[in-house]
């Protein structure tokens, strides 16, 4: 997908405005490569507008949250998705916040594992 994405803007840039960031135009080519993606393989998203691009990865991170731990599926909830801070996180979860932040830091490490990228 980075090589597409790559091509394509290679291959677009004499269309480009050079007065205006690139940037926008790179993340719009990526999203739509994203798209074509996720449609090769599974009949079923085959029609889902570009609008709709952020329901899919949100649908996958669930897919991934769900398969770690209890714990630290709840820390990288608290953290991640509700944007608590690790102080209030540990205070509703009941754990240390140092614990709160390395089950965060590992639950994220891990839903990469699952998703077949590596994190550093």
């Amino acid at each position: 997908m980075v090589q597409e994405t790559l091509m394509a803007v290679h291959t677009r840039r004499h269309t480009d405005d050079m007065a205006q960031p690139v940037t926008s135009g790179v993340y719009a080519i990526a999203r739509y490569k994203l798209i074509d993606h996720r449609r090769r393989p599974r009949a079923e998203l085959a029609d889902v507008p570009v609008e709709d691009a952020g329901e899919l990865v949100a649908r996958d991170v669930e897919r991934l949250h769900t398969r770690l731990p209890r714990t630290m599926r709840q820390a990288v909830r608290f953290m991640k998705v509700e944007g608590l801070s690790a102080a209030e996180a540990a205070e509703r979860s009941g754990m240390s916040e140092p614990a709160i932040k390395v089950s965060v830091q590992r639950g994220l490490n891990a839903m990469a594992t699952f998703a077949g990228a590596k994190r550093k």
